[in-house]
This record gives structure tokens, sequence and C-alpha cells, in this order.
């Protein structure tokens, strides 16, 4: 049965990572027909498209009444982002450039990501703390527009782009795509930590995490590729955010989320690979492959760590 199961959730993983790809190419393609600046089209549109992934699984858990599990593959995909992602791009690139607007946005970014940890230590994330949440990402969007706006750059976000009338097509069907393979894949992950006698918030956490960021990767790295740097930088951070706020706060808006020891010490791990990220950021304004080994390095802390306390 663990065999079972672990290729049916990998078989779900793939579906959902190929499934998230056309996404973001379409509705990023969507959003440089209407001259979104290129961060803002990163941050939200590609952020917010690569969270689909992990709030599905969120969702199609919480709706099994196991919500803990869509607690660890936010949390998990969180740091894997702040870490390993950027730190993987930000090798690949030598050297990532942040913009100075978005880096005096930094304090209002981490008030956003610690919400869901300040939330919970109260010992349980309800359906009011939910609303907050959502409520704190509309906001944050807002707030980035205002300070990003629109271009009236001609480069496209790739260099091969979908027709605005093939992006609708894809970009609804693909979502739908993902939904069922969510599923698929919050069920059988469920199933193994039963079987392997797991915590399910370390499954989705060090498992399906790791499979729900891989849209963020290939897609920053190929940001890169095509000289799209802002790309790359506004979809991790916006990827992050995104799912600290609405996918965690529609989680508890279904199914509150209690407080365990494994969720409040990795949102505690959240916030520190975010307060070392800020820290790297606005000393350089940016980012060099040397910062990125080190954000390599953290996450081997953080899993080193996470298995010594399981």
């Amino acid at each position: 049965m663990v065999v079972e199961n672990t290729l049916l959730m990998a078989a779900g993983l793939a579906v959902l990572v190929k499934s998230s790809l056309v996404a973001v190419r379409s509705l990023a393609s969507v959003s440089w027909h209407f001259r979104l600046s290129e961060f803002f089209t990163s941050f939200l549109i590609v952020g917010l498209v690569s969270t689909i992934p992990e709030l599905f699984i969120g969702v199609n858990s919480a709706l099994d009444a196991k919500p803990e599990l869509g607690w660890g593959v936010v949390i998990g995909s969180n740091i894997i982002d702040l870490t390993i992602i950027l730190g993987i791009v930000t090798i690949y690139a030598r050297n990532l450039p942040v913009r100075a607007k978005f880096i005096k946005s930094m304090p209002a970014y981490l008030v956003a990501i610690s919400l869901p940890v300040v939330l919970l230590a109260d010992g349980k994330l309800d359906r009011l703390d939910g609303l907050l949440l959502v409520g704190a990402m509309l906001a944050y969007v807002w707030f980035v527009y205002k300070k990003t706006g629109t271009t009236t750059a001609k480069s496209p976000p790739f260099s091969r782009i979908y027709s605005v009338r093939r992006s609708l097509v894809y970009a609804p069907l693909s979502i739908a795509i993902m939904f069922v393979s969510s599923d698929i894949v919050a069920r059988n992950a469920e199933q193994l930590s039963i079987l392997m006698s797991v915590p399910v918030v370390l499954i989705g956490m060090f498992v399906v995490a790791l499979g729900t960021c891989l849209p963020e990767l290939i897609f920053s790295v190929r940001a890169v590729r095509e000289r799209h740097k802002g790309l790359a930088v506004g979809d991790i951070f916006g990827n992050v955010v995104i799912d600290s706020t609405s996918s965690i706060g529609i989680i508890a808006l279904i199914t509150p989320i209690a407080a365990s020891g494994i969720a409040l010490r990795s949102g505690i791990f959240m916030l520190a690979a975010a307060l070392i990220l800020m820290a790297l950021v606005t000393r350089e304004r940016g980012l060099k492959w040397p910062e990125g080994i080190a954000l390599v390095l953290t996450y081997v802390a953080f899993a080193a760590l996470g298995v010594l306390s399981a």
C-alpha cells in the first residue's frame, strides 16, 4: 500500500506541476496584453497561480477534516521558496536584483507572512482568523499595485506567448485539472501518514511541498534565462505572501486549524527564513550567488531540525 500511495501521489504531483505551468504561462500572457508591470505580473498573476496547487491540496485536506496537511504544505512550500528555490535561482542568475521600491515594502511583507503564525499562537486558527488573513491578502495586493503600477513596456514575459483567446481557454482548463490532481495528492498523502505513522503535517512539509514548488522553480529559471529577472523575484515573493494569507485563510474558513508543536515550529522557521532573506536583500539591494548558497544551506538546516524534532 505504501508503494501504491507513493506512486499515486507522485503522479498527482506531476499532473499538478504541468497544469500549473500552463496556467502560469496563460495568465502571464494575458497580463502582458493589459500592460501590467513586470513585477506586478509576476507577484500577483504568476504568484497567485503558483499558489493554486498548495491551495487546492489545502482545501481538499480541510474538506477531509485534515487541515494540518494544508498547513504543512503551505508553510513547507513557503520555506522552500524562501530558501532552496530563491537560492537556486540566484545561483543560476549569478546576480538577482530586487527593485528599491520592493525593498522599502519589506516590513509590510514581513507583517503579512507573520500573520498566520501570530494568529495560531493562541491555539487555533478559527474562521474569524481565516477571514482576517484573506482580507490582509487583498490589502497587501492593493499596496503592491500602488507601489509598482502599470507599464508601457512592450517586452513580453516569454519569447513565445499564447494569444489572449488561447490563454482564456487554457487557464480555466488547467486550473480544473489542478483541482482534480490536488485531490489525488491530498488523499494519498493522508493515507501515507497513517501507514507510516508519520504526522500528516510532516508529509505535507517535506514531501508534498517540494513537489508543489516545482512550478516556481521552473518559471523563475526560465524567466532569468529569458532576461526577465524581475519576473523571477516577483513570482517567489508573491507566492509566499499569497500562500501565507489567502491560502491558509481559506483553509481555516473551511476547517479551523489546531495548533501543534510542529506547526508552530515550522511557522517560526518560516519567519526566520524571511528575516534572513530580508537582511541579505537590504544589504546588497539584491542577491548574489554566495547568498544563494547560504539560502540553500538554510533549508538543509531546517530539514535536519525538522527530522530530529519529529
